[in-house]
């Protein structure tokens, strides 16, 4: 138990029976005496009892077996029942989807499980080898049936199953896939399958773009920001030169999802240079190139040699007398070398390539002491055709507290001017190089002014060409300057015009403000969202609401009066157009207003002895969920259950006492809402039903019996004879019946909800009555010490016959003998004692000789008076009594005294004689008239 359908069920028991009846639902399956059993039409072929044990076997049972199957029996006294449920095997599981098409992030799949057969299942869901449980994107609802993935994703593919059971089989239908567009995002560039973007010149590159997408996406090549006509994953470069180092973007597009993605990665592409290493000291050495760099530097350990562009190369002072720059071959001749020449020497194009090279120098070293014009100080000073000559004053080390004193000219500084090569940059892609010039002056210090601040050498700044020279590379957003040279030689000094830089930057720390600000808002609220970040020229911003743009641009984005629909995902993205980035910030804006709240079962009616669940369905968003009866709170028990965080009530074993009105209130952080009562109507029974109606009848006459169960909803009723249906009332008159000694009557309770049955029988005894009984004497005398014999002669049937002498019931002695089933008494021998008046009296089942009671009492009695009734019966054993006036018993005795008289006790007073042996009783009535008291 459970069985399936088409199984065969056998019903045993556990004392065995030899007679008696199986019913099952509505009807009677069939009924066994012996070695004889008859089987109703409702179960012909498909039912059979053991004669010999009284268990029932059913073939081939269908779904409409399940029930309470009921065997009773009066041999011996026996009643008992037993539950069968038979399930239809599950098949046919079949799975139906709204769409296989989803797009990433905007569609929903919605998934229905159904199957052709089967009862009383359950389902399962499957995502692959995973099972799928209801939580946050995923909902199961309709008993579990149907499965929403909202908003999906590309995990969200499948295969999708959905699995049916019942405690007899199971089935699973074919799995589903999803077709999910995404992306592209994810993306990634590698370079000859390496991590490193530093190649030599004459190298074979292949460039592998890849992005996560679906459908592929389309991808085009770019090369310093412009399109080049190579498209798809692969950029194949042979025999690179330094003119292709640079940045190399691969621009991807989803035409499905109409989504944007890049990657950029810049590549160098160097040269070696060309040299003897290691060379000796005193030498002469070029460092030369296979490339011409028209700007850029030659570099020794991070100092600056040589500083070349298109209309200048200059020389640090440092390196001027053992340095020639070849500005057609861009090569670098370095002159009597010493061992501090060893080093890294690094030919830069800049933004384009990066070449090193070290040097080794060996040999024996000269010491030199340089000394810088800008550490000199003049003391006194003469013009004289156009030069000033200075008296100075200067340290040398070697010689500590030696002073030497000479002679030394300069000429005066004049036209400062301060050049950029670049004024409108982008931060973190572009270098600032600045140049300082003038037009007179020698022996030239340098100073570099940002605002009032000085400018030193470190990390990305670089100083060179004796200071004239201010490079900034990969240029961030706080040097705009402005910038100014101050140039100055110990007699004269000037500042040049200040250079404003124009960097671009941004978009970057974005942030968005919602006013007012909440976890939640009510509806008919105005919110305002206010998008800003940090960027020049200023960002473009665009608005986005669960991955749909918006018809609006701007920082505020302005949402009034606001609905349940207004609830979602909001991202402000930020575009700069000369920067060509990008930038977003989120927020989630919920409207949590709970508009409705409904109380609704989550199966059949709540059945007595089996579980029942309420579910609160709330259409908005509970943080909490109350459950409440009859007005009272409900709290949990070993019979009470709350699930899904207070969603659902379960009662695990329904009661009468769970009959009631139901209530879910929910509550959020801006509004509450309680259901409409829900009223559970316990179903249950029927219980073994109660026949009211008599035993015994006498021929010729009909019976009314009434049957009733107690049952929810009412029972149905039908009355079986002989086991034919003859009535599907609960009151079932009999026709006039015919003499015969016993009659079964069947009454079968039938509740068409619970689907079950319930029986009980009465057993009725037609008999004629007893018409007449007289004693009969012999002719001789009775006389003293003879035997003596009584005979009661009976017309009719009788199962008992009494005696009695003077009125009192004769009972037997060792001289006073009953014999002939009591229809003579015999006096051996006879005694003056037996001296008296004798009778017999008759009974059956239907009635007895006696008379009508005699009630003695009289017909008037006067106000304030008392009345007093006798009431006497013939009967045996001796009726007992009682005194019945408008429907109320007065009295308990055969005598009833009435008063103090009243007007309003005229009336009918009845007497009720009641044998509690036979089951009979009788009754008569007299009428009492009460008048006034004569004055």
């Amino acid at each position: 138990n459970p069985a399936a359908v088409g199984q065969t069920v056998t019903l045993s028991l556990s004392a065995s029976l030899r007679s008696g009846t199986w019913a099952v639902g509505e009807s009677l399956i069939l009924t066994w005496l012996g070695n004889q059993q008859a089987v109703f039409p409702s179960h012909s072929g498909r039912a059979s009892v053991n004669v010999h044990t009284g268990d029932l076997t059913l073939s081939s049972v269908t779904v409409d077996d399940s029930g309470v199957y009921v065997v009773q029996s009066s041999d011996p006294q026996l009643k008992a029942n037993a539950s069968i449920t038979v399930l239809e095997p599950i098949s046919n599981v079949t799975l139906n989807v709204n769409q296989t098409e989803l797009m990433e992030f905007n569609s929903s799949a919605e998934l229905t499980c159904s199957v052709s057969s089967g009862s009383s299942f359950s389902y399962l869901w499957m995502n692959g080898s995973s099972e799928v449980s209801a939580t946050g994107r995923l909902q199961l609802t309709d008993g579990g049936s149907t499965l929403t993935v909202v908003n999906v994703t590309r995990y969200d593919q499948g295969p999708f199953r959905c699995c049916v059971f019942n405690p007899v089989s199971n089935s699973s239908s074919d799995s589903v896939n999803f077709t999910i567009s995404y992306g592209p995002d994810n993306m990634a560039l590698t370079v000859n399958g390496q991590n490193t973007t530093s190649f030599s010149a004459g190298s074979n590159l292949t460039i592998l773009c890849s992005s996560q997408s679906n459908p592929p996406a389309q991808l085009q090549w770019a090369f310093r920001g412009e399109l080049v006509n190579v498209t798809g994953p692969l950029l194949e470069l042979s025999h690179v030169g330094e003119d292709q180092s640079g940045p190399y973007s691969c621009l991807a597009f989803n035409n499905y999802t109409n989504m944007h993605d890049n990657i950029t990665t810049h590549i160098i592409i160097a040269s070696e240079c060309v040299t003897i290493n290691p060379v000796p000291v005193g030498s002469s050495v070029t460092l030369s190139s296979t490339v011409h760099v028209s700007t850029g530097t030659w570099i020794f350990n991070n100092n600056l040699i040589v500083f070349i562009s298109p209309q200048i190369q200059a020389i640090a002072n440092s390196w001027r007398d053992r340095v020639t720059y070849n500005s057609s071959t861009s090569s670098l001749t370095l002159r009597s070398l010493t061992l501090d020449d060893s080093g890294i020497y690094t030919l830069e194009d800049l933004n384009v390539f990066r070449a090193q090279l070290t040097l080794s120098v060996q040999g024996k070293d000269v010491l030199a002491f340089p000394f810088k014009p800008y550490e000199l100080t003049c003391l006194s000073s003469i013009k004289r055709e156009n030069m000033v000559y200075c008296l100075l004053q200067f340290h040398i080390s070697v010689k500590p507290n030696k002073w030497l004193v000479m002679s030394f000219s300069a000429v005066p500084i004049s036209n400062v001017t301060l050049w950029a090569k670049e004024t409108n940059l982008v931060e973190y892609n572009d270098t600032a190089v600045l140049m300082c010039s003038v037009s007179n002056g020698s022996s030239l210090s340098f100073e570099w002014l940002d605002g009032n601040s000085t400018v030193t050498a470190g990390g990305q700044v670089l100083l060179s060409n004796g200071n004239a020279t201010l490079t900034i590379l990969n240029v961030t957003h706080h040097y705009q300057g402005p910038f100014r040279c101050k140039v100055s030689n110990g007699i004269s000094h000037e500042i040049s015009a200040p250079v404003h830089l124009n960097i671009s930057y941004g978009p970057s720390n974005t942030t968005m403000m919602i006013t007012p600000m909440k976890d939640t808002y009510k509806t008919g609220s105005k919110i305002t969202l206010s998008c800003s970040a940090e960027s020049s020229p200023p960002a473009m911003i665009k608005w986005i609401v669960d991955g749909v743009y918006l018809n609006q641009s701007g920082p505020q984005l302005q949402l009034e009066n606001v609905t349940q629909g207004n609830s979602g995902h909001y991202t402000c993205v930020l575009h700069n157009t000369v920067t060509s980035r990008f930038s977003s910030a989120s927020a989630m804006i919920q409207l949590n207003i709970l508009s409705s709240v409904v109380v609704k079962p989550t199966s059949g009616p709540a059945m007595l002895h089996e579980p029942f669940t309420l579910q609160c369905e709330v259409a908005g968003s509970a943080d909490t969920i109350l459950w409440w009866m009859n007005g009272q709170p409900i709290s949990a028990d070993n019979a009470t259950v709350f699930g899904m965080n207070n969603k659902t009530l379960t009662l695990n074993s329904v009661q009468p006492s769970d009959n009631g009105h139901y209530k879910c209130q929910a509550f959020n952080s801006v509004s509450n809402m309680t259901s409409s009562p829900y009223t559970v109507n316990v179903i249950y029974g029927p219980e073994m039903p109660t026949i009211t109606g008599p035993t015994a009848v006498k021929t010729g006459d009909n019976v009314t019996f009434s049957c009733y169960a107690s049952s929810n909803p009412p029972s149905h009723y039908k009355w079986y004879f002989n086991g034919s249906l003859v009535s599907n009332m609960s009151e079932y008159i009999t026709p006039h019946l015919p003499k015969e000694t016993v009659r079964k009557y069947i009454c079968m309770a039938f509740n068409n909800v619970t689907g079950q049955n319930s029986s009980a029988y009465i057993m009725l005894t037609v008999v004629d009555p007893i018409e007449n009984v007289q004693v009969e004497a012999p002719d001789n005398l009775a006389t003293e010490g003879n035997s003596y014999n009584l005979t009661c002669n009976v017309t009719g049937p009788a199962d008992h016959v009494y005696w009695m002498k003077n009125g009192e019931l004769l009972h037997e002695n060792n001289r006073t003998v009953f014999s002939m089933d009591n229809k003579t008494v015999s006096f051996i021998p006879l005694n003056h004692y037996d001296t008296g008046d004798y009778q017999c009296m008759a009974v059956n089942a239907v009635g007895n000789m006696t008379k009508t009671p005699i009630i003695q009492g009289p017909d008037f009695a006067e106000t304030g008076g008392y009345a007093v009734f006798n009431c006497s019966a013939m009967s045996v054993p001796p009726s007992h009594f009682s005194w019945w006036y408008n429907g109320s018993m007065v009295a308990n005795t055969s005598v009833f005294k009435a008063g103090p008289l009243s007007l309003n006790m005229t009336g009918e007073y009845t007497c009720m004689a009641y044998n509690n042996v036979t089951g009979k009783n009788s009754t008569n009535s007299a009428m009492l008239t009460v008048i006034g008291m004569k004055i």
